[in-house]
């Protein structure tokens, strides 16, 4: 597989001097200073290989460890869909709340139930937070096919 370039790539690394264009060539990547992101080109060879069941193999020139990496065959700067978005902070508010009432549920209860008052508010935020979501969801959707409709 061969590097190439990419509309994203922020920056190049080069290679170290004690090695030949051969052994290290130049790498555009893009870089936000916690990860690294390449993108690499398969040969014609390598992809009718991939197809019929073949192995993608990592190396890193690297002493004694291998740090973090990761290999996709997607884009990896393509946003999901605005569906998943929504489905996945839906899932993350329900978790968080359910966290919530359970630590609320171990709480010694007083007299005046403050605590499930408290649980009650967390559902009203929650509530209100994925409205406002999906009222801006259908919003921008109005908006789109008005737009549409008076062109």
């Amino acid at each position: 597989m061969k590097p190439i370039d990419f509309k994203q790539s922020t920056k190049v690394l080069q290679r170290s001097s004690d090695m030949t264009d051969d052994e290290c060539a130049a790498l555009p990547v893009w870089s936000d200073g916690m990860q690294c992101v390449s993108c690499w080109k398969p040969s014609l060879s390598e992809r009718i290989s991939l197809v019929f069941g073949g192995q993608v193999w990592l190396g890193v020139a690297s002493g004694s460890t291998q740090p973090p990496v990761f290999l996709s065959g997607r884009n990896v700067f393509k946003r999901a869909s605005a569906f998943s978005r929504v489905s996945s902070l839906a899932v993350y508010m329900v978790e968080r709340t359910r966290g919530v009432y359970r630590a609320l549920a171990h709480i010694e209860r007083h007299p005046y139930d403050e605590y499930r008052f408290s649980g009650k508010m967390v559902y009203s935020l929650v509530a209100t937070i994925i409205g406002c979501i999906l009222g801006s969801l259908a919003y921008s959707l109005v908006a789109k096919l008005w737009h549409i409709i008076t062109q």
